[in-house]
């Protein structure tokens, strides 16, 4: 009896997956690290090549990356087109990017500063960090609509 009822709950659960939620995903995902390497590059050329202190750099890098996701995301990856709800969503992802810039600057201090982590190895771990909290945010705080 146990395990009969698999192929039901098989073809229950890929019922919902379909051809657009597969692209809207992709989209979300390629937004996701087109932002993560604006990001990136942008630490770096400010922290190594031009000699910004780290907590004026990685907040610029922030901002910067953010502002790029926002635009990938409304445009590109939910096509969220509507100007009436534009400044719902504006509200919402900058409520959202200031919890994450909060943990962003903090993160980067503690990492960088009090544990003397090297630049690497503090974005790495800020990246998957903050990666986690923008995942669960907009998936509870709902920023597009479709």
């Amino acid at each position: 009896m146990r395990g009969r009822y698999h192929k039901y709950v098989l073809a229950f659960l890929l019922s919902f997956i379909t051809w657009q939620t597969i692209v809207h995903h992709a989209r979300l995902t390629a937004a996701g690290l087109i932002a993560t390497g604006v990001n990136w590059a942008t630490v770096w050329a400010l922290l190594a090549l031009l000699g910004v202190g780290g907590l004026i750099g990685v907040g610029v890098a922030f901002v910067l990356s953010n502002g790029v996701n926002f635009l990938l995301q409304k445009f590109w990856a939910y096509q969220a087109h509507c100007s009436a709800a534009h400044g719902k969503q504006v509200a919402a992802y900058i409520a959202l990017t200031g919890i994450s810039f909060g943990l962003n600057e903090g993160l980067f201090a503690l990492f960088s500063n009090a544990a003397h982590m090297n630049l690497f190895i503090t974005q790495t771990l800020m990246t998957i960090i903050l990666s986690l909290v923008g995942y669960f945010g907009t998936k509870y705080i709902f920023v597009f609509v479709r």
